[in-house]
């Protein structure tokens, strides 16, 4: 399993991957040092720093929220690739592997994002202490950083899933177009009065501002249960399927 692991590190970042994930995080870098206002002047938004802070909050957050789902995405679809299913025809040499291929591929996946993320927000925290005057809740940082690794993790469980099921590079537009329609209608008011939304919420986090704090609408339960019914049903699908 480690060097299953290891392999499947060793496919993922690969020189266009390390090129990409760089160019993600510069273009936040920048996109989040714009939102800070910082170029308003340090004494001139000192002066209106809570309702300044408040506009960076909003904007930074969905950068970076945007930023994740979208490289989750590309990188699940890059790792369920046809050249990796190829270079792990090597491998696989009965079925009880394909389980190895499989939760490899998930938990290289997943670590991987999970340090993306925070190195997201590391971004956002560097420019909050070291270029403005605002002030911020770590705990309240750190409850969005979890919650927004829980959705990464479905995106990652969703898209690994479609591209099973329709290896065609296409298919990853699915997840993204979902994450949009999500984030079009994340208003507290809007969710509670469609059924399908409030449905959706429950089983897909997704971060929305209610009393101008950044929250979810479901409970850790119900995402850790669709989050294993997705993985498991891509992990039989996978397994039976004779795609390799």
């Amino acid at each position: 399993m480690i060097e299953m692991i290891k392999f499947q590190y060793k496919f993922l970042f690969n020189r266009m991957t390390i090129i990409i994930v760089f160019i993600f995080n510069i273009i936040l870098f920048i996109g989040l040092l714009y939102s800070s206002s910082i170029f308003e002047g340090y004494y001139y938004i000192d002066l209106y720093r809570e309702s300044f802070a408040k506009a960076f909050n909003t904007e930074a957050f969905l950068l970076i929220k945007v930023a994740s789902v979208m490289i989750s995405v590309i990188l699940t679809t890059m790792i369920y690739s046809d050249t990796n299913n190829n270079l792990s025809k090597y491998i696989i040499d009965k079925e009880e592997r394909k389980f190895i291929v499989f939760f490899s591929r998930i938990y290289t996946l997943m670590f991987v994002m999970s340090i993306i993320i925070i190195v997201y927000f590391l971004d956002y925290l560097v420019i909050t202490i070291l270029l403005t005057p605002y002030i911020f809740d770590l705990v309240y940082i750190s409850k969005i950083t979890f919650w927004l690794i829980v959705q990464v993790y479905i995106y990652v469980a969703l898209t690994g899933l479609l591209t099973t099921l329709v290896p065609n590079i296409l298919i990853s537009l699915i997840p993204i177009a979902l994450f949009w329609f999500l984030e079009i209608n994340a208003q507290e008011e809007v969710i509670l009065q469609s059924n399908i939304l409030k449905i959706m919420y429950e089983y897909i986090p997704n971060l929305v501002e209610i009393d101008s704090r950044l929250t979810v609408m479901g409970n850790l339960g119900k995402y850790l249960v669709f989050l294993i019914i997705v993985i498991s049903g891509n992990c039989l699908y996978y397994v039976k399927k004779d795609i390799i």
